[in-house]
């Protein structure tokens, strides 16, 4: 008898057992990645069947799931605000940034943003997954290289491009989510949207691309959003077209 997954025969003890499944690390961590997506595959059905019959008027016809980023807020220290704030003016000095002349364009346009529901309905998304893509900002210098200084020093004549790192210095957090980008908050992020990177703006991960196109939907549709934890569901919300969220008992995605 051979393993089902890489073929190779199983040995005499697993055969005895009545095994299906060698002992190799690849095989048993394929067969528990196949074992979590049937379980969520059967838990989305649940789910969706439950939301069908108790809010109808959603319209949902789509699930997600979120693995949120759990994490302690811990105090942004001195030695990582000066680290950034060198990091920021290497960018703004390989740059070539200059100050603006009063007569200057107009700052550079921001990516195209969400209509108020999808606005509403994304941060009831992402309130729920709590910025698991703002761990890539730590590394990134939270993405200011691409078009935020450059945005400011327009929208500022005659300021230096060293006072516009001093702008988004002054804007840093007491503290942030361990792990993650140093404006990264308890709130989310510290910067309104017009002072955050174009990454960060332009950026939506799948489950709030599928969450836009659903509540673009004509009519607009809303979107069951599972969190799990450990592997297991932790918790199930239906976010509707307008952003209001519900929640849903866990017990109700699970199949009979």
């Amino acid at each position: 008898m051979n393993c089902r997954l890489c073929h190779r025969p199983l040995d005499a003890l697993d055969r005895q057992r009545g095994l299906t499944l060698c002992r190799r690390a690849p095989c048993q961590g394929r067969n528990e990645a196949q074992r979590i997506e049937t379980e969520r595959r059967a838990m989305t059905e649940a789910g969706l069947a439950a939301v069908q019959r108790l809010h109808p008027d959603h319209g949902v016809q789509q699930a997600v799931w979120l693995l949120p980023y759990e994490a302690t807020l811990v105090p942004t220290e001195p030695e990582e605000r000066e680290a950034l704030r060198q990091a920021l003016l290497r960018r703004v000095q390989e740059a070539g940034l200059q100050p603006s002349a009063p007569d200057a364009a107009p700052a550079l346009p921001l990516p195209a943003a969400a209509d108020d529901a999808g606005a509403r309905a994304g941060g009831t998304l992402c309130a729920r997954c709590r910025g698991r893509c703002c761990t890539a900002g730590l590394d990134e210098d939270a993405f200011l290289h691409d078009g935020a200084l450059q945005r400011w020093l327009r929208e500022h004549p005659g300021q230096l491009p060293a006072e516009a790192v001093e702008a988004y210095m002054a804007a840093l957090p007491a503290e942030h989510m361990q792990g993650s980008c140093l404006f990264h908050g308890a709130q989310g992020c510290a910067l309104p949207r017009e002072r955050r990177g174009d990454t960060c703006n332009s950026f939506g991960c799948m489950p709030y691309r599928t969450l836009m196109d659903a509540v673009q939907q004509q009519p607009p549709q809303g979107v069951l959003v599972l969190r799990a934890k450990g592997g297991r569901l932790q918790s199930a919300w239906v976010v509707s077209p307008e952003g209001g969220a519900q929640a849903l008992p866990p017990s109700d995605c699970l199949p009979d």
